[in-house]
């Protein structure tokens, strides 16, 4: 909190001297970097590509101008971006349609890491120029914008085999405002988020994820598609179907074995061997009751009698001694009448 208030006269100063809060006619504006360098130049070039890919699959026209601010100084982008740790190497506000991006993180990043991180901070502020787009559930902005950047693979497949095995895969429900701090976490619901999405697209957006944005672009459609989407029992749903896909600790056992460390090798290993134990209990107690099905059918009443004997019922219908005494005596005092 210190740290943040002593930025605070640098950060304002920096963004009103750049000009964050005038308005351009261009579509795009990139800032805080040299015009016309190779670096103003790259990332104007992959900006326009991306702006370019997302207004498409929407099929509508998508105003700006978007801005673009090049950050040199780390902490006052951490100030900037609320020192969220998912927040490394850009951020976005979608609502004043605006990306920050961290000189140095950005630096250390490979040419094809830069342009798929700066597409899906562009889908962010894309997602936010919606119709539908300004109110959703956090984990199903974030899995669209995952796929519209085309982002998630192997990798997430892996760490979602791992959570499913071992335990530790979040709710949806938890999702829907934050995001754990925890990097395991963190990832873990990154690509849960990416999977649910891809159950939502098959349900409500006819398999596509083109689909979900172009919904969410239209005037009318897009605020009810996204109060569909906080919809409790459909949320539920969604996340039982992605953990269906995600399969079961056997499938799941044999990606880690495959891809994995000797260390998680081993666990994989420990985990299909529990599995399959406990798959040969319930398997032999399932071939039990199989096994004495038939026998009980073949019992006769007699047989029944000799092995558990008498019934409840048994001694309900039989008549006892003093039964017989009582029914004799009133059948002859009867017959005295």
């Amino acid at each position: 909190m210190i740290r943040t208030l002593l930025l605070l006269p640098l950060l304002l100063g920096w963004l009103l001297a750049g000009g964050v809060f005038a308005q351009g006619d261009r579509p795009l504006v990139i800032q805080g970097l040299e015009p016309q360098s190779a670096l103003h130049n790259r990332i104007e070039r992959d900006a326009i590509a991306a702006r370019a890919q997302l207004r498409d699959m929407s099929g509508t026209q998508w105003p700006g101008p978007q801005r673009i601010i090049w950050v040199e100084d780390e902490d006052v982008f951490r100030a900037i971006t609320g020192f969220r740790a998912e927040h490394t190497a850009a951020a976005a506000h979608p609502a004043r349609q605006i990306i920050w991006i961290n000189a140095s993180a950005w630096n250390r990043g490979a040419p094809a890491n830069q342009r798929q991180t700066l597409t899906h901070e562009m889908a962010h502020v894309f997602i936010g120029s919606l119709p539908g787009g300004q109110d959703l559930p956090l984990w199903f902005e974030e899995g669209l914008v995952q796929r519209l950047a085309g982002q998630g693979g192997a990798e997430e497949v892996l760490a979602l085999a791992k959570g499913r095995l071992f335990g530790g895969l979040p709710d949806l429900r938890e999702l829907e405002h934050s995001f754990p701090r925890d990097p395991t976490r963190q990832h873990l619901s990154y690509a849960l988020s990416y999977q649910s999405v891809g159950v939502v697209a098959g349900d409500i957006g006819r398999g596509s994820a083109a689909n979900l944005v172009a919904e969410l672009a239209h005037p009318q459609l897009g605020p009810l598609l996204s109060e569909k989407l906080w919809n409790e029992w459909s949320r539920d749903r969604w996340n039982e179907e992605a953990l269906d896909l995600i399969g079961e600790p056997a499938e799941n056992a044999v990606i880690v074995f495959a891809t994995g460390t000797p260390f998680w090798v081993f666990i994989a290993v420990v985990a299909v061997i529990g599995y399959a134990l406990t798959k040969r209990r319930q398997r032999a107690a399932g071939q039990r009751e199989n096994d004495e099905e038939p026998w009980m059918e073949s019992l006769t009443q007699d047989d029944v009698q000799d092995v558990w004997g008498d019934r409840e019922e048994r001694w309900q219908t039989e008549e006892t001694p003093w039964e017989r005494h009582e029914r004799e005596r009133d059948d002859a005092n009867r017959g005295g009448y």
